[in-house]
């Protein structure tokens, strides 16, 4: 698996895409729904993934589904058990619907063997979710200013023949680049906007980064932490 690929799979959720719900002894649990998850590999295998229901084990005495599911990609093959509780009609408890209670038992499972290849793993990590979320370096040095803004500012970022490279070898990919700009769009950031925020971060414009600076803009675009003006 290339580290491109490693970057999508394990960026943070966005905000809006995290759940939450009760959990055993009063806690609460965060989650992502199913379609987050296979949008996610969407993005990390350009839709070049297969998903495969392998057993479904209905336990009508003990009220639940079972399902073992597998996923791969990338001669990748992961694995994972996902459950469903039986719904009943709540007066004569007759079984409602049984289908859609298959449907969750293997979304269930699609999430868990996700989880192997990175995707959500932090929502399972309870010290993890406490963490405050990754920041770029310019962030770790000095206190930013309180600005979300990605708004370009005067001056200028510097002519491209002027922008300081990243180290030989090590410039971003294109297919980084495509994503970076994808995403950009997709947060309604303009072009010139993501060059600017990246001027003022990591001292270079988009086609200047290097690989782990593409790769911690990548991650901070999935999570909803560069925002358009």
């Amino acid at each position: 698996m290339d580290e491109n690929t490693r970057t999508i799979l394990t960026a943070p959720f966005r905000t809006n895409q995290i759940k939450q719900r009760p959990g055993s002894f009063g806690a609460t649990l965060s989650y992502v729904e199913g379609s987050a998850v296979v949008e996610r590999l969407n993005q990390a295998f350009d839709h070049s993934w297969n998903f495969e229901v392998i057993t479904v084990d209905i336990n009508v005495d003990a009220g639940e589904v079972i399902a073992h599911v597998r996923i791969a990609a990338d001669g990748i093959i992961k694995e994972g058990y996902g459950s469903s509780q039986i719904t009943r009609h709540r007066d004569s408890g007759e079984i409602v619907d049984l289908g859609s209670n298959i449907k969750a038992a293997c979304t269930d499972g699609l999430k868990k063997a996700a989880t192997l290849l990175g995707v959500g793993l932090n929502l399972y990590q309870t010290e993890a979710a406490e963490e405050p979320l990754p920041q770029s370096r310019a962030q770790h040095s000095e206190p930013p200013p309180a600005r979300q803004s990605t708004t370009p500012r005067q001056p200028s970022a510097p002519h491209p023949s002027q922008q300081p490279a990243a180290p030989s070898g090590n410039r971003l990919t294109a297919k980084q680049k495509s994503l970076i700009l994808k995403l950009a769009v997709e947060a309604g950031i303009s072009h010139t906007q993501i060059s600017q925020y990246c001027q003022e971060v990591y001292g270079r414009t988009v086609d200047f980064l290097s690989k782990a600076d593409a790769s911690k803009l990548i991650e901070n675009l999935f999570s909803g932490q560069v925002k358009a003006a």
